[in-house]
């Protein structure tokens, strides 16, 4: 979850992910079997298995939208399904959740991450585009800098030339 930035209140759906995976993975307390064999009698498939918080694209329904419609929508993979044999998608925008047998995963995208990450980046613009109260009717001082110029300054003589040739 700290990996994929996932927000704190998707804690159940990790909590009963680490419980999903637990149950199909060997332990040393009962002979390097997991609890999955030991309840159905056959060591389960682990091909099958995602990085929490990553990108997914479900396939869509083709029931109930138009030939137009996307196929795919940007999710977020947030587990597997207890009722059914397929992952739970969700799309951060609309909060809908999707479960698909047919997703596309990127392991490399997390949303989360990069929603966080342009969300401090515009607080930090922010700050700088910003001034404190103290400084808003006055301006800030200029750093002076002294080049050497070969012009002459208003208030200084100027040197007499002589117009002979």
């Amino acid at each position: 979850m700290a990996h994929a930035f996932v927000p704190t209140k998707y804690w159940s759906a990790a909590f009963r992910t680490a419980v999903f995976l637990i149950n199909r993975l060997p332990s040393s307390a009962i002979k390097h079997k997991s609890p999955h064999e030991l309840v159905f009698g056959s060591s389960p498939s682990l091909d099958f298995l995602w990085i929490f918080g990553c990108s997914c694209y479900p396939l869509l329904s083709l029931f109930g939208r138009s030939k137009l419609d996307y196929k795919l929508v940007c999710c977020v993979f947030i587990g597997y399904s207890a009722n059914h044999k397929g992952y739970c998608c969700l799309e951060p925008h609309s909060g809908r959740l999707f479960i698909s047998r047919h997703v596309k995963f990127n392991e490399l995208h997390f949303l989360f991450k990069t929603a966080a990450i342009s969300k401090s980046n515009n607080a930090r613009l922010f700050q700088l585009q910003t001034l404190p109260k103290s400084l808003e009717n006055h301006a800030l001082p200029r750093p002076s800098i002294n080049f050497p110029t070969n012009e002459v300054s208003a208030t200084e003589p100027v040197p007499h030339q002589s117009s002979e040739f």
